[in-house]
């Protein structure tokens, strides 16, 4: 009953929870970018951090919208989320940029006094495989990002090596194509965000938030990957976990880079 209740009313209860939220537990003070890693927990993050933040002060990358210009412009997608991530951060009106958007050399440049830089990294095999079959078996219409290849396949295919360093690849500058170079701009950016988190222990994120800003968040689970199942008898494959392993090599290094700096117990 309360399923169809909150259906009913859709995005008037969103905004009035929120609102309630923000006067109960306080608002966010700070102007934050949320650096949104894929399939890292960072859509059930953005919902809790947006109910921090008045909704006309919000502004979410549209990744649809944004692939569709990038590509009738001819222009390369990264660089275009780029500068639309600098346009939010010049815009006195935003104070909440979040999204699929890769670290920015001039946006921590030109705003890293004005803005707080937080993000949320996840165990490298957990979210290889995650996002391998999310994008495997997800319904979507518009077919982003949409794989259509058995997962062997996809391990020795370039976009499914080049998925193990991901992590990498979104804490570093896009000017920076070698991987090694990544890893090393990677762990200097790690120690430039204001909260890092770990999906394995958004209670901790949970925390450091709350301390970093002063308002306590609730984390809701969303997004739910349609193919679990097939995910954890991956997991439990000894051959698949291997494979994966050694193509997020680098993204281990990152990830037990964010254990250590955490406190928390490194593998």
């Amino acid at each position: 009953m309360l399923q169809k209740l909150l259906s009913a009313f859709g995005d008037d209860f969103k905004t009035w929870s929120g609102r309630i939220d923000r006067q109960r537990h306080g608002i966010v003070r700070d102007r934050v970018f949320f650096l949104h890693i894929p399939k890292c927990g960072g859509t059930s993050v953005t919902s809790a951090i947006n109910r921090k933040f008045a909704p006309e002060t919000i502004h979410h990358l549209d990744v649809l919208a944004a692939t569709r210009v990038s590509s009738k412009l001819d222009l390369d997608l990264m660089s275009y989320r780029e500068n639309l991530l600098l346009y939010f951060m010049a815009n006195d009106g935003c104070r909440l940029v979040t999204g699929h958007y890769n670290w920015s050399d001039r946006a921590y440049q030109l705003y890293g006094e004005e803005w707080k830089f937080v993000t949320v990294l996840r165990h490298p095999v957990k979210k290889w495989l995650s996002q391998y079959y999310f994008n495997r078996y997800k319904d979507c219409p518009a077919r982003h990002f949409q794989i259509d290849v058995d997962i062997d396949e996809y391990m020795d295919s370039e976009e499914g090596r080049s998925l193990g360093h991901d992590q990498v690849r979104k804490l570093s500058d896009i000017t920076i194509t070698e991987p090694d170079t990544m890893l090393e701009a990677a762990l200097e950016n790690l120690e430039r965000f204001d909260v890092v988190g770990l999906t394995e222990h958004l209670d901790r994120f949970q925390q450091d938030f709350g301390r970093c800003f002063g308002t306590a968040i609730d984390i809701p689970r969303l997004n739910i990957n349609p193919a679990q199942t097939r995910q954890q008898t991956a997991l439990e494959s000894p051959e698949i976990r291997k494979r994966v392993e050694d193509l997020c090599r680098y993204d281990m290094i990152l990830y037990r880079a964010a254990l250590e700096k955490l406190g928390l117990k490194t593998e």
